[in-house]
C-alpha cells in the first residue's frame, strides 16, 4: 500500500490529494507494461467518446483524446511495444466517476511499470506522459466537485 501511495503522489499534480489503491502492480516486462497502458487507453477512449456528447465537456474531451493518441503514437516505437490490446465491454461509458477511476489506474500503470524498462529515453517518455494524465485526473476531479456542488 505505501508504494502505490508513493508513486500516485509523485505522478500527481501539486496539490491533488489521492486516496492510495491497495494493491500495487509488479510489472516484469516492458511489454506487459505497455499491453495495460493500451489496454487501459482504449477504455478511457471508449468513455471520452461517450462524454463527448455532452456539450460542455466537448473541448476537455478533444484536448484529452489528443494527448492520449500522442501518447499512442509516442508508445510505438518504445521497446517492448506490439499491436493494441482488445478491450471487453466498458461499463456505464458517460460516468465521470468511471472516468477519473481509469485515468488514475492509467496514472498508476506507467507509475509502476517505470522499473519493467531499462532504455533511459523511455523512461523518460512514460514518465512525461504519466504527468500529462495526472492533470487529466487533476480536471475531473473538478469536473466531479462541480457536479457534487462542492464547488
Amino acid at each position: 500500500m505505501r508504494r502505490r501511495w508513493l508513486l500516485g503522489g509523485l505522478a500527481a499534480a501539486p496539490g491533488l490529494a489521492l486516496v492510495p489503491a491497495l494493491e500495487a502492480r509488479d510489472y516484469r516486462t516492458a511489454a506487459e507494461v505497455l499491453g495495460e497502458i493500451e489496454r487501459l487507453g482504449a477504455g478511457i477512449d471508449v468513455r471520452l467518446d461517450a462524454l463527448a456528447e455532452r456539450p460542455a465537456a466537448a473541448t476537455f474531451v478533444a484536448s484529452a483524446k489528443s494527448d492520449l493518441a500522442r501518447h499512442r503514437r509516442e508508445r510505438r516505437d518504445l521497446p517492448g511495444a506490439g499491436p493494441p490490446a482488445p478491450i471487453g465491454p466498458v461499463e456505464e461509458p458517460a460516468s465521470v466517476g468511471r472516468l477519473r477511476a481509469d485515468l488514475s489506474d492509467l496514472m498508476y500503470a506507467h507509475a509502476e511499470g517505470l522499473p519493467a524498462f531499462r532504455d533511459r529515453g523511455a523512461v523518460e517518455r512514460l514518465a512525461a506522459h504519466m504527468i500529462d494524465v495526472s492533470r487529466l485526473v487533476t480536471i475531473v476531479d473538478l469536473w466531479l466537485d462541480v457536479e457534487r456542488g462542492d464547488e
